[in-house]
């Protein structure tokens, strides 16, 4: 939704970096958080739905940002944040870079996000994030977003935004 300029964002900038902050403390305080008894069951019952629903938003926030039509952030909106395959698969020699706008999108998109190593069980900088097949049943898509390079483009996307007067 946009202002009634149809170019300045609804969202505001310090509203966006603030969920954008809380995203990435709980992602960065993960292993210590899950390794604490007194803890533990507070990760276990809202990690992943908390962290879920901050990735949505931020990424549906971004994309207004990304879309302001006097803004350029081309530049940011191609930066390289992961890896991407159209169709799920295992094999690297699968995958192509994924973009920032096009991770936004897979985000929104999603069926499914991990934000944690299954392995280990807390999060390592990578978050999975598996995509419906687009129309005739293709194949579900993977991505495998570089968290740390997502979060640093929304930061560079938001000083922007706001060096373009828009808060």
């Amino acid at each position: 939704m946009l202002a009634k300029d149809d170019q300045s964002p609804v969202i505001s900038v310090s509203s966006y970096l603030r969920d954008l902050y809380q995203l990435i403390a709980m992602l960065m305080a993960d292993k210590q958080v899950m390794s604490d008894e007194h803890f533990r069951s507070l990760s276990v019952a809202f990690y992943e739905t908390e962290v879920n629903r901050l990735l949505v938003w931020i990424a549906t926030a971004t994309r207004q940002f990304l879309d302001i039509e006097h803004l350029d952030p081309h530049e940011i909106g191609g930066a390289k944040c992961g890896r991407y395959w159209a169709r799920y698969s295992e094999n690297d020699s699968d995958a192509v870079d994924l973009q920032f706008r096009q991770a936004c999108n897979i985000i929104i998109h999603a069926i499914e996000i991990i934000s944690y190593d299954r392995d280990l069980g807390y999060h390592r900088g990578i978050v999975t994030i598996r995509g419906r097949g687009r129309s005739g049943g293709r194949q579900p898509n993977r991505a495998l977003l570089d968290f740390g390079e997502f979060a640093k483009y929304c930061v560079l996307l938001s000083r922007e935004v706001e060096d373009h007067g828009h808060n």
